[in-house]
């Protein structure tokens, strides 16, 4: 399990000689936008059967979880993940 924060702290960027007319640099706010929290799980359970010395399946079943708890800029993006893997494994 992971629980994940981290932001700015806000700056100024200070006035531009070449900045265009319509570009405002006030980043004042930008440590009210930059806040990052969320919660992520992850859960795997696999196996290994031997058919033969040199032959073997492999399956694993994986699952993942995240929530997001500060959900402003690219909307919520919490949701849940399920993988599934089969493969044969084979020595020469």
């Amino acid at each position: 399990m992971a629980i994940t924060k981290g932001s700015f702290d806000p700056f100024e960027l200070g006035e531009l000689e070449e900045a265009p007319a319509h570009w405002d640099n006030d980043f004042s706010k930008f440590g009210e936008f930059s806040d990052l929290e969320y919660t992520q799980i992850e859960f795997t359970l696999g196996g290994t059967y031997a058919l033969m010395p040199t032959t073997a399946l492999q399956a694993s079943v994986s699952w993942m979880d995240l929530t997001d708890d500060q959900p402003y800029v690219y909307g919520d993006l919490s949701g849940s993940l399920l993988f599934t893997r089969l493969g044969m494994r084979m020595r020469f």
